[in-house]
């Protein structure tokens, strides 16, 4: 069995800075990657123009760039969009693109079911199925954004009243 790679999203700025000089290759790569990665929305590190490619191949090696996978999407009559995000391990989660006025808001969930119970919500009679890892969390909006990107639009806002309650998943 396969170990499984751990998501490059779940790396603070600062976790991939000490990753990258640990490793003997430059500091300011990490913010070069960050670039890449959170702002031009490229995540194979064969198109990053800009670093080594020793430092993308054993990025490459070490960590996996894979990002959840929007199963399906629907919009309803005020603009409101609800995603289905499949997670390596074949559990889903929701998100939900809110747009108002000046602002594009995604509504980001941190767990799949949840344990509180409230019997108005579905996702509360699933009961806590597992929390998400912080690369999870952020991969929900890399693949919105993405897909948005293609759409000519961009978030503005990030909530976390998803699926699952936020607090019980802090540290993530």
């Amino acid at each position: 069995m396969t170990k499984q790679l751990e998501s490059i999203y779940s790396l603070t700025i600062d976790d991939l800075r000490n990753e990258l000089t640990n490793n003997s290759f430059a500091k300011f790569a990490a913010d070069q990657i960050y670039s890449w990665i959170y702002k031009k929305l490229i995540f194979s590190t064969g198109e990053w123009s800009n670093i080594s490619k020793k430092a993308a191949s054993y990025l490459a090696n070490k960590y996996s760039f894979d990002l959840p996978e929007i199963t399906w999407n629907i919009s309803s009559s005020d603009g409101t969009r609800k995603f289905l995000l499949k997670m390596r391990d074949g559990n889903s989660v929701e998100a939900v693109l809110i747009p108002a006025k000046n602002r594009l808001t995604i509504c980001l969930s941190t767990q799949v079911g949840c344990a509180i119970g409230c019997t108005f919500c579905h996702t509360g009679t699933m009961g806590l199925i597992r929390h998400l890892t912080a690369g999870e969390i952020i991969g929900q909006y890399l693949s919105i954004s993405k897909l948005l990107n293609s759409e000519s639009k961009k978030i503005t806002n990030i909530v976390y009243m998803g699926q699952g309650e936020p607090l019980h998943n802090f540290e993530n």
